[in-house]
């Protein structure tokens, strides 16, 4: 346990030097959860004075299409710092931010095998519910696969969600505008099926993450570090 602390520690102190030093301003919090095969590293506070500026525009989508440009470049390095704090062989890396909350995450996946753990009854729960809301939805067939990384990170992946038409849409390069309209679909499904009510704790802060190329999509939320009232 001492070492997973460790390398959580070592990686929360990497990223939050990184986006000092790329950003000018880095966050205040950054929480680093090492949980292979993945790793989640939530940051929280964390807005520059000019992203600031272009939110009260309405610019939003331009401080996310800046970080996306600006993180792109800086995957490289922060694979190489990962795997040289891990041993272990980082394979992809993605990013989601949550504007209103200043607030993003860090996602990856990691070369080691899933260790097998019971699966209590609300993660069989939240598989049900998901998969069904996907096919009335989506009307796919998804496999859904809901695990906690810890007592704060909640990961619901889910494989296969492409229908023929969006797979045929994403060979003629339009993957944008799949990851946009089904972003929408799945923040309805959230909402529809009271999914974060759902959770054994509160969730103060939900990512959606799309990998369309290899036909995945990632749902993490972040968790309450209090303990859930008892009923």
């Amino acid at each position: 346990m001492s070492e997973v602390k460790e390398v959580q520690s070592a990686i929360a102190g990497y990223i939050g030097k990184v986006l000092r030093e790329s950003f000018g301003k880095g966050p205040i919090s950054v929480h680093t959860t090492w949980a292979p095969p993945y790793f989640c590293v939530h940051i929280r506070d964390f807005l520059v004075p000019m992203e600031q500026i272009l939110i009260q525009k309405n610019e939003g989508g331009k401080v996310e299409e800046l970080r996306e440009m600006l993180m792109s470049v800086l995957y490289a390095d922060i694979k190489s710092e990962l795997e040289a704090v891990t041993g272990r062989e980082i394979l992809d890396i993605y990013t989601n931010w949550n504007l209103d909350q200043r607030s993003g995450v860090i996602f990856g996946t990691v070369d080691a095998p899933a260790e097998s753990g019971v699966v209590e009854k609300w993660q069989e729960e939240l598989n049900r519910v998901v998969k069904r809301a996907g096919e009335n939805k989506e009307g796919l067939s998804a496999f859904v696969n809901t695990k906690p990384l810890n007592h704060r990170v909640v990961l619901i992946e889910r494989t296969n969600v492409l229908t023929p038409v969006e797979r045929q849409l994403l060979e003629e390069g339009h993957a944008e505008e799949i990851e946009a309209a089904k972003t929408k679909l799945v923040k309805s499904i959230i909402e529809e099926t009271d999914l974060l009510a759902r959770m054994p704790r509160e969730v103060i802060d939900p990512f959606i993450i799309w990998d369309v190329d290899k036909d995945i999509n990632y749902l993490i939320f972040v968790c309450s570090s209090k303990e859930p009232e008892t009923k």
